[in-house]
């Protein structure tokens, strides 16, 4: 895909030196990574949302919802443990998705994913977040040591099942 250099070049440039969250916007898809400490191999990122914008002449579905969400999930399998709906919302369009269990990352801290996800409204969204899962502490957001390369994975793999989405969806 065309989006793949910017994409990369983004990812490599990503400094913790940089004031506020840094911003990819290739359109139709919005990153933004908030990012609490990097080297040149890896970032720590306290947080990452995803922004999808629907395509004005598609009319969303919560079908497409939560396909978006189950495909998403599936897909970025390469993250340290494997992602499951917690809780679904239809009505509202909310998505509460966790890691299956929690597991010791590098950093030798207990943990899991958190994404909350969000379509009722134009554009579609996830935040992502790791937070702790020590009996011993109150649950806290923590930082996700990722690579660079895996980061650029994450993106890209969100831009091309967004396209996916509606690549095979009617036209209105």
């Amino acid at each position: 895909m065309a989006e793949w250099p910017r994409i990369q070049k983004f990812c490599h440039q990503l400094s913790a030196q940089s004031s506020g969250p840094a911003v990819l916007d290739l359109g139709d898809l919005r990153v933004e990574c908030h990012v609490a400490d990097s080297d040149r191999w890896a970032v720590v990122l306290h947080r990452l949302r995803i922004d999808w914008q629907v395509p004005h002449t598609r009319t969303p579905t919560r079908q497409h919802f939560y396909r978006l969400v189950e495909s998403w999930c599936a897909t970025v399998d390469y993250l340290t443990e494997p992602l499951q709906v917690v809780e679904w919302e239809p009505r509202e369009w909310t998505a509460l998705v966790r890691s299956a269990r929690p597991a010791e990352w590098p950093d030798g801290r207990l943990s899991y994913y958190e994404l909350w996800w969000y379509g009722l409204s134009n554009p579609w969204q996830v935040r992502l977040e790791r937070k702790s899962a020590a009996a011993d502490e109150p649950v806290q957001t923590i930082g996700m040591v990722w690579s660079r390369d895996v980061l650029a994975r994450c993106i890209m793999d969100a831009h091309r099942l967004w396209r996916q989405l509606w690549s095979t969806a009617p036209a209105e």
